[in-house]
């Protein structure tokens, strides 16, 4: 079911979200579970109320902030979280990496700017047949099938794609399947023109076990490296990938960049997200970049954007 939030729009720029060190800890003797308990306050020291509190992964409910600002999210587990918080006339607010132990109590301050600009609507929800569509088409030139439109096949733990469309470079498909902890089999796909205009039809193809990408360091007795590399990739699927929404920029007005756009498939499931010109730091990215290492291949700084 589509959920819509109220945020502030930026003219002319995709809103940023700001990341403020504001935090510190405390524990939570009495129980098992962690808590989040924070105040939202503009910039002149007055409480905001009725703030809209989202946490991130989304299968927890929002809350709002009391008449002094305050706002607590309790019964949570351990684990890594990102807080935002929204409300009209102001710039959206988030934290990323709230890392929260067992029996934790984790204190925000939470800070907004006025916001000159009209309100604008932000989606968390699946992608649209439209997207997936559109996706179709693109993996088709790649000759590829669509997100989500396979089993794994026999033998196979977990798979993952990375369709990178960039405006101004050709778009790259990365596909890395995993049999075990020491085989994985990856698949590099390149288009012949930009993303952002119109590409046609597929020019790099090619497919290799990881073990020839990292052949001479495994041939040097450096057999750890590839085992090394599964568990970061898989690792870093949990919060880039497995635990995000698909989309957080839905209705916002996008410059030149690129769709980041990682599929997973394991026994449980399958899951997409995408992102928009994803940024340093960002789970997803951290994901993407482990999968372009992966099939060691390298991109210039102004083909990374």
């Amino acid at each position: 079911m589509r959920r819509l939030f109220k945020i502030a729009r930026v003219p002319g720029l995709a809103i940023l979200l700001l990341l403020l060190p504001a935090f510190s800890y405390g524990q939570e003797a009495s129980s098992g579970k962690a808590i989040i308990r924070g105040s939202v306050q503009a910039s002149n020291n007055e409480p905001v109320v009725n703030a809209l509190i989202l946490l991130l992964p989304s299968n927890y409910q929002p809350a709002r902030s009391g008449p002094d600002g305050s706002f607590e999210i309790p019964s949570l587990p351990p684990g890594s979280y990102t807080l935002i918080v929204v409300e009209d006339g102001f710039v959206p607010w988030a934290r990323h990496d709230i890392v929260l132990e067992q029996g934790e109590t984790v204190r925000v301050q939470v800070r907004l700017e006025k916001s000159a600009a009209a309100p604008a609507e932000v989606a968390y929800e699946s992608p649209t047949p439209k997207e997936l569509k559109y996706y179709a088409k693109v993996l088709a030139i790649l000759q590829e099938p669509g997100f989500c439109s396979t089993a794994l096949p026999k033998g196979v733990i977990e798979s993952y794609r990375f369709l990178w469309l960039r405006s101004f470079h050709p778009a790259v498909l990365i596909h890395l399947t995993i049999f075990d902890d020491e085989r994985v089999v990856v698949t590099y796909k390149e288009s012949d023109g930009a993303s952002g205009y119109e590409i046609n039809k597929l020019m790099v193809n090619w497919t290799a076990d990881v073990k020839q990408v990292f052949n001479k360091r495994i041939k040097n007795g450096d057999k750890e490296v590839l085992r090394d590399l599964i568990t970061a990739i898989r690792q870093t699927a949990e919060e880039g990938l497995w635990n995000q929404p698909y989309r957080l920029d839905d209705g916002l007005l996008h410059m030149d960049g690129a769709g980041w756009n990682v599929e997973g498939v394991r026994s449980t499931g399958c899951r997409l997200v995408h992102r928009w010109s994803s940024i340093e730091g960002d789970p997803l990215r951290k994901l993407a970049n482990l999968i372009i290492y992966a099939s060691g291949k390298r991109f210039y700084y102004d083909e990374v954007y």
